[in-house]
């Protein structure tokens, strides 16, 4: 008997980006009906059409999910949901599909960035929610490609101290997938790499690795660390070694990635900067604690997504040729 005939109509997937659709990919692997949702028709035909790529190690593998839906479809309540839209997009998402979620729907939320958690328990305070983060790497080459660029771990934890009944499938389809007891460490420090590369790489408009290759960049991120590992000290969240060095090690280890936050500035899509550094800015704000390098990176951030739309509008109005 296959995974796919024990587990019917248990599972979906909430956000078809480059992690959503290594995970979507993973259960059609392993024959375990997926339900794929997505925020409009368009992404939805584009994977309807062409199917679902997954490039890794020079090979690649197409999948023809057939449970494909838009948030707004009818349907009957999901068990378990697995959220992997980008932070900004979470709540907006999760109304939209409201009439299929009930009290007994498992949240797990995969995704970066802090604050999104809180805000899911203030609108659905009574449903099982789990945090998970990860150190895999991946990219979307067209919206039904994406390739998979760096391996690395799952950790899934509780947000309100309940199991995860489920977590048996999760690791059924990805044995680099682990539970831990008190998740929120693990969060804060995924964060604070996220905080020191993701938007450095906006700023600079290059890859994870060209970062270590430019004298300012490595300047600023050095201050930005220091910052930081302030925030986290006032909370008491130590980490195993210098975030410096810790991110600097990624963004080695990841050198030729384009963080998420580059691919979406760049397609001009909503940054997740609220949720990143200028959640920090305001986490170290409430804790007394000064994040001047940070604030400058948020604003300085903020002035080219206005500028970029500025343009983008300029040329949008141009008049045609005569």
């Amino acid at each position: 008997m296959t995974l796919g005939k024990k587990h019917p109509g248990l599972w979906a997937i909430l956000g078809l980006g480059s992690i959503g659709s290594l995970w979507a990919g993973r259960f059609l692997d392993k024959n375990i009906p997926v339900e794929l949702l997505f925020k409009n028709q368009t992404r939805l035909e584009a994977i309807k059409n062409n199917g679902l790529t997954i490039h890794q190690d020079k090979e690649s593998v197409t999948h023809h999910p057939e449970d494909l839906h838009t948030c707004d479809s009818p349907g009957a309540p999901i068990h378990n949901l697995i959220i992997t839209t980008k932070a900004q997009q979470t709540l907006p998402a999760l109304h939209t599909l409201a009439h299929r979620i009930n009290t007994n729907t498992t949240l797990i939320l995969l995704q970066n960035g802090m604050g999104v958690a809180q805000e899911i328990q203030k609108q659905l305070p009574h449903n099982p929610l789990f945090l998970g983060i990860t150190t895999e790497g991946a990219y979307r080459t067209a919206p039904h490609t994406v390739v998979y660029a760096g391996k690395g771990d799952t950790w899934v934890g509780s947000a309100n101290m309940q199991k995860l009944a489920a977590l048996h499938t999760l690791q059924a389809i990805n044995q680099h997938c682990f539970w831990d007891e008190n998740i929120h460490p693990r969060l804060w420090q995924k964060f604070a790499i996220n905080c020191a590369i993701n938007g450095l790489t906006v700023l600079f408009q290059c890859k994870n690795g060209e970062l270590l290759q430019n004298k300012q960049a490595c300047e600023q991120m050095a201050k930005i660390c220091l910052e930081i590992e302030n925030v986290l000290n006032k909370k008491g969240i130590q980490l195993s070694e210098s975030l410096l060095k810790t991110a600097s090690n990624i963004a080695e280890r990841t050198s030729d990635n384009y963080s998420s936050m580059l691919q979406d500035f760049r397609a001009q899509r909503d940054l997740e900067l609220d949720y990143l550094n200028a959640y920090l800015c305001r986490e170290a704000a409430r804790l007394n604690v000064e994040t001047p390098h940070n604030q400058a990176l948020v604003e300085s951030i903020k002035q080219l997504t206005e500028a970029r739309r500025s343009e983008s509008t300029k040329l949008t109005n141009k008049p045609p040729f005569t």
